[in-house]
């Protein structure tokens, strides 16, 4: 069973975050991404966001550098030849869950993701990832 009392399962009810933002803004005022498309492709996301914004076409892929040694990317800022990397803390891996776990999560968050999905127009990868025999 999932604890809906826990402060760590109510964050990721994001949709219920959302329905406050919806309080003030409209969706169409609001630009909402999936974090690991953040990691895996910042320049591509940022990109995304200028556009979002209206803002001048500044950044360029110069300005995102790839630690080869821990798999992300770091900011390069205009002012500094020297990209500025998250301390070694972050982006250890997590631990795997076991697929009963996994499975219990995901029921859970269904339709509350399901709602999300809908109202922002866009789905995102969020599925277990299935075991390899």
């Amino acid at each position: 069973m999932v604890n809906n009392d826990s402060n760590t399962v109510m964050a990721g009810l994001y949709v219920e975050h959302l329905k406050n933002w919806l309080d003030v803004f409209s969706i169409d005022q609001m630009h909402v991404m999936e974090g690991m498309e953040l990691i895996r492709q910042p320049y591509r996301e940022i990109k995304k966001v200028e556009a979002f914004l209206e803002l001048p076409n500044v950044l360029r892929e110069s300005n995102f550098y790839l630690n080869q040694t821990r798999g992300f990317y770091c900011p390069r800022p205009f002012y500094s030849r020297q990209p500025e990397c998250l301390s070694d803390a972050k982006g250890v891996p997590h631990p795997k869950l076991r697929p009963e776990a996994q499975k219990l999560i995901y029921d859970f968050y269904r339709p509350y993701n399901e709602k999300l999905f809908q109202i922002i127009g866009k789905r995102f990868h969020w599925e277990p990832e299935e075991e390899s025999e």
